[in-house]
C-alpha cells in the first residue's frame, strides 16, 4: 500500500471542517487512513463508538464522494446510531444507513459514489420506526447503503467507555453555523469585499499550492475596510484571528509574491495563536517578538518575497518568541518606537467546533502531515516543534504541580538493598538475603516553605484553589510541616502549619500593596528552617523583582498574568 493518502481524500478533510454540525462532530474523531489490517478492496470506511475512523485509501472516489463517505459515518455518531445492544443487528445497522442517506440528500453532502445512488425510502427518517418498518416488512426492496463489504459491519461498538457525548459536538456546530451565517449576512453588506488583485492572487496560491497553510487561508476572509485601515493605521496587513479576519492595505504596493509572504506572516499569527499566548505581556513587544521569529521562519521557507520595512534581525534566528520577548524587554524603549501592529488582541472567538483553538491546531498537524509526505520544502525545526506542541494537550497545572512535589520531595519508603547483608543470611549462607534500608530521620523530616501574596489584587477564590491542592499533595509526599508567611505591604509570618490544615489556617491580614521579598528573606535567613527546603511562592504577578540568593523556588500564577522579570524558577498556572 502507497503511504501518501489520496489527494481526493486530502481535500476532502479539508472540506469536511466546513460543514455545518458534521464538522463539530468530525474533529473529535481520530482519523486512521494507514493502519496494520488493511481493508478489502470493496470496503470504504468504518467508525467505532470511541471515535475511530477507518478509511481504505485504496478506494478511487472523488473528493465529493469522500466527503459524502466521511460525512456518513460522522453521523452515525451523531444520531446516536452505535449501541452496545444493536451489535450484530443487521436491520438497525440497515435502518441506520437509510436514515443517514436520507439526511445527506436532503442537506446537499457530497456526491453519493455509485453503489449509494438509489433514492432512499421515503419513511426513512427516523431510526427507531423505520426499523419496526424493516421488522414488519421483510420482502421489501430496499438499497443498501454498507460503508463495508462481506457483511461487515459499518459501525462497531468496540468497549471503549470515553464518556463522550457526540450529539453535543453535532448540536454546538450546527447552532454556531447557524449564527455564522446569519452575521455573515449582515457583515456582507457593512464590509467590503477585497479589491486587491495581487493580495487575492497570493491567497488562491496558498488554498490551491501551499498545503501547510492551506486550510488556514481558505478560512480567512480578507477585507479593504477603509474605514477600519484609518483606525488601525495598517502600513500592509494586520490579522484578527477570533473574527477570521485579515485586514490589508490595498495601497501598500506590494507584488503578489510580497503579498505571499506578508498574508503567510498573518496566518502563522493566527494558527499558532500568538494572541491567546500573551499571557499577561506587553501587547506591542509581544507582538513584535512574534514578528521576528515569524520572518526568519518564512525567509528559511523562501515563501514570497519579504516587503521592505518589515522587522527582522539575524540575532534573533532560532530562538523562540518566549525568549525574544525577554530579550527586547530589557530594551523596551528601543523596541517600542519599532512601528508593528498587525496582531489585533480580542476575546476568543468560536472556531469551526466551538473551540478556538481546535480548527487552527487540526488544520496545522493535518496540513504537516500532507507537506512532509508530498515533499513540498523545507521547514525550520523551530516552526515543526511548535506545530508539534500544538497537538499535545497541555498538561494541567495541578498535575505540574504534583510532579515538582514528587521532585522536591522523593519517596522515603524503606527499600531492600544488597548494601547490607539481612539478619537471617545465617540460615541460608549460600543464598544472599538484602538488608531492609529505612531512610534517616533528615529525609523523613520534610518541610517547604509558602510566600502568599494577600495583596488586594489577589482574589479569595485563588487561594483557596491554591492551597488546597498544595495541603492534598504535601500529605501525599509525606511532607510534615509548612513555613507559611503571608505578604502584602508587611510580612505576617504564621509560623508551621500542618499540611492538612493549610487550607483552614488562611487568615488574611493585610490586604494592601505588594512586597514578597521580605517574606523571602525571612526564609533565607531564618535558623529554624532548613537550608535545601524549596519555597514556593503563589502570587498574581504584580509584585517586585525577587531574589533568593540560591534557594530552589517555583511560582504559581493564575492563568493570563505574568511575572514583570524573567524568573528562574519554574511557573505553575493556575486555572
Amino acid at each position: 500500500m502507497s503511504s501518501k493518502a489520496p489527494k481526493a481524500l486530502i481535500a476532502a478533510i479539508d472540506q469536511m471542517e466546513q460543514l455545518p454540525g458534521i464538522a463539530g462532530v468530525f474533529s473529535e474523531v481520530r482519523l486512521q487512513i494507514f493502519h496494520r489490517e488493511p481493508m478489502r478492496r470493496d470496503d470504504w470506511s468504518y467508525i467505532t463508538s470511541s471515535g475511530w475512523l477507518y478509511v481504505n485509501p485504496q478506494r478511487q472516489a472523488t473528493a465529493a464522494e469522500w466527503v459524502y463517505i466521511l460525512s456518513h459515518c460522522c453521523l452515525h455518531l451523531a444520531l446516536g446510531h452505535i449501541r452496545k445492544e444493536k451489535q450484530g443487528d443487521v436491520l438497525w445497522e440497515r435502518a441506520c444507513d437509510c436514515v443517514v442517506a436520507r439526511f445527506l440528500l436532503a442537506s446537499k453532502i457530497g456526491k453519493p459514489p455509485a453503489e449509494f445512488a438509489a433514492l432512499p425510502p421515503v419513511n426513512a427518517k427516523e431510526e427507531a420506526a423505520f426499523y419496526q418498518w424493516l421488522w414488519e416488512h421483510p420482502d421489501e426492496k430496499i438499497p443498501n447503503y454498507f460503508t463495508m463489504s462481506s457483511g461487515q459491519s459499518g459501525m462497531r461498538f468496540d468497549y471503549m467507555p470515553t464518556g463522550q457525548d457526540w450529539r453535543q459536538p453535532f448540536s454546538e456546530n450546527l447552532q454556531w453555523s447557524i449564527r455564522k451565517a446569519l452575521r455573515g449576512a449582515a457583515d456582507a453588506q457593512a464590509a467590503p469585499a477585497c479589491t486587491c488583485r495581487p493580495a487575492e492572487l497570493a491567497k488562491a496560491w496558498f488554498i490551491s499550492s501551499y498545503p501547510l497553510l492551506s486550510a488556514i487561508a481558505a478560512r480567512f476572509r480578507l477585507v479593504t475596510d477603509g474605514t477600519a485601515l484609518a483606525h488601525m493605521d495598517i502600513r500592509i496587513a494586520a490579522v484578527s484571528c477570533h473574527m477570521a479576519e485579515i485586514y490589508i492595505n490595498p495601497h501598500a504596493g506590494l507584488s503578489t509574491e510580497e503579498w505571499r509572504f506578508a498574508l503567510a506572516h498573518e496566518f502563522l499569527h493566527a494558527a499558532l495563536r500568538h494572541d491567546l499566548r500573551l499571557e499577561g505581556r506587553d501587547p506591542l513587544l509581544w507582538n513584535i517578538a512574534c514578528d521576528f521569529v515569524i520572518n526568519d521562519w518564512l525567509l528559511e521557507m523562501h515563501v514570497g518575497c519579504m516587503p521592505d520595512g518589515v522587522l527582522y534581525d539575524a540575532q534573533f534566528h532560532g530562538l523562540s518568541a518566549e525568549t525574544i520577548y525577554d530579550r527586547i524587554l530589557l530594551e523596551a524603549r528601543r523596541y517600542e518606537k519599532l512601528r508593528s501592529g498587525d496582531l489585533l488582541y480580542g476575546k476568543g472567538g468560536q472556531g469551526t467546533n466551538g473551540e478556538p483553538d481546535d480548527f487552527y491546531r487540526r488544520a496545522l498537524q493535518r496540513g504537516l502531515q500532507y507537506h512532509e509526505s508530498s515533499n513540498r520544502g523545507f521547514l525550520p525545526a523551530g516552526l515543526i516543534e511548535e506545530i508539534h506542541a500544538l497537538s499535545m494537550p497541555p498538561i494541567p497545572w495541578d498535575v505540574q504541580l504534583g510532579t515538582w512535589f514528587v521532585r522536591q520531595f522523593p519517596t522515603t519508603q524503606p527499600h531492600r538493598s544488597y548494601a547490607r547483608m539481612s539478619r537471617r543470611q545465617s540460615s541460608s549462607p549460600d543464598i544472599p538475603r538484602p538488608a531492609w534500608i529505612y531512610p534517616s530521620e533528615a529525609q523523613t523530616e520534610k518541610t517547604f516553605g509558602i510566600v502568599l501574596d494577600t495583596s488586594g489584587s489577589m482574589s479569595r477564590a485563588l487561594l483557596a484553589a491554591a492551597l488546597g491542592s498544595i495541603s492534598s499533595y504535601s500529605a501525599a509526599r509525606g511532607v510534615r510541616a509548612v513555613r507559611l508567611v503571608f505578604c502584602d505591604a508587611a510580612v505576617y509570618d504564621q509560623g508551621v502549619v500542618p499540611p492538612e490544615r493549610l487550607s483552614e489556617a488562611v487568615y488574611v491580614q493585610g490586604r494592601g500593596g505588594t512586597q514578597l521579598q521580605p517574606g523571602v528573606d525571612l526564609f533565607v535567613h531564618a535558623e529554624d528552617f532548613p537550608k535545601d527546603a524549596p519555597i514556593l511562592v503563589i502570587t498574581d504577578g504584580q509584585c517586585e523583582h525577587l531574589h533568593f540568593h540560591g534557594r530552589t523556588h517555583a511560582y504559581l500564577l493564575p492563568r493570563g498574568r505574568r511575572l514583570p522579570f524573567t524568573p528562574k524558577g519554574e511557573i505553575f498556572r493556575l486555572d
